[in-house]
């Protein structure tokens, strides 16, 4: 017997070693369920039963990504409040003396918060007191220096930052609002506010913040809303043993087959459907991955349907829905690991080294190419 006789029978030989080792796996894999080692999180929960499709549709809240473009609508409220105003800063106060106008004074409240009377020595803090308690404290230093002081004070401007800010944020087409995107960093920057954080937050979320930031900043006359003008596309990343590996960008709530139909799909001799592995890193402290079974979700239902048997849609809540800088990785099967294997020893070494074809008209590089 030849050399490459030898040769080519020794191919032959792992080939069908190859294959009875590998096999094809498993001929009908099993309902994906509540599969092991998978956090809960990762799958849809089961909702109610409703008469509507669409209300048994059970949708993730939509979390504030980088880029998306929001616009925050400004509105003053005309409400009664239940306490007395305080005096912040740039407020206009006016001190009246009726029986002595000399001492009469009109004055602003500056950043340090503190005003400047006639006759009394020390400035008083003025910022965040109520036209009452001013009087008071004012009374007292008064009476040091005059007897029965009688004046009043008023508010001559009060609310002077609400002014300020509808001025700074209307505009002619949109009114009191302000378009704003999600930085990079995951903020906002607004007047008054700065450096909110947005990103991971859902709109009522924002909205609650951004108000409690504008009570901090002393602004008590304005409520803020926020609608979601544009959204930023997820971005996925799918590698492995798809048509079109790299990255992926996805505009509405997608799952994990409906992306991976997106890349082109699997490749149906190569890939193994039943270890899918998900990489996930929003949501938790640290990157997190589930291996998931999707086989029923691609072949199984499909299976059923032909043999007219009962098809298990509900099985599809099993699909999680992607999230932003997912990563899915679709495994090659052990059928596919020998194949290139084999390819590698006798395509890219023997073969290399002892090119040769036998009579029947085979090389060892067609044999080995077997899965296609």
């Amino acid at each position: 017997m030849t050399t490459m006789n030898r040769l080519t029978r020794a191919a032959m030989i792992v080939l069908a070693g190859a294959s009875v080792l590998a096999g094809c796996g498993p001929s009908s894999a099993p309902k994906p369920g509540a599969q092991e080692g998978v956090p809960a999180e990762f799958f849809q929960p089961a909702g109610p039963a409703e008469p509507r499709a669409q209300a048994r549709m059970q949708l993730p809240g939509y979390r504030l990504n980088f880029g998306d473009e929001l616009e925050v609508i400004y509105q003053v409220r005309h409400d009664v409040q239940n306490s007395d105003y305080k005096l912040q800063i740039e407020d206009r106060v006016n001190i009246r003396f009726p029986f002595q106008p000399e001492l009469n004074q009109t004055l602003s409240i500056p950043s340090d918060g503190k005003l400047t009377f006639l006759l009394i020595a020390d400035p008083i803090k003025s910022a965040g007191l109520t036209a009452a308690e001013l009087r008071g404290k004012l009374d007292a230093e008064y009476k040091k220096v005059i007897k029965n002081p009688e004046f009043t004070v008023v508010v001559e401007s009060a609310n002077v930052k609400v002014s300020e800010l509808k001025q700074a944020i209307t505009t002619s087409p949109r009114g009191q609002s302000r378009l704003v995107p999600v930085a990079p960093d995951g903020r906002l920057s607004l007047p008054y506010v700065s450096n909110v954080l947005a990103y991971g937050l859902t709109i009522p979320e924002l909205i609650e913040s951004l108000n409690t930031e504008y009570r901090k900043a002393g602004i008590e006359g304005i409520e803020v809303s926020v609608n979601l003008l544009n959204v930023a596309p997820l971005k996925v990343y799918v590698l492995g043993e798809v048509n079109r590996p790299g990255l992926h960008n996805v505009r509405h709530h997608a799952t994990l087959t409906q992306v991976i139909a997106s890349a082109g799909g699997m490749l149906r001799s190569r890939a193994d459907s039943t270890k899918v592995l998900l990489i996930r890193r929003r949501g938790f402290p640290v990157p997190t991955g589930a291996v998931l079974n999707i086989r029923y979700l691609t072949d199984g239902l499909g299976s059923q349907a032909a043999a007219n048997k009962p098809v298990d849609y509900a099985a599809h809540r099993f699909d999680p829905f992607v999230q932003d800088d997912d990563i899915i990785f679709i495994p090659s099967t052990q059928l596919a690991k020998n194949a290139d294997w084999i390819r590698t020893v006798f395509s890219e070494s023997i073969y290399r080294v002892v090119p040769f074809s036998s009579s029947a008209g085979y090389s060892v590089s067609d044999s080995v190419d077997w899965l296609k």
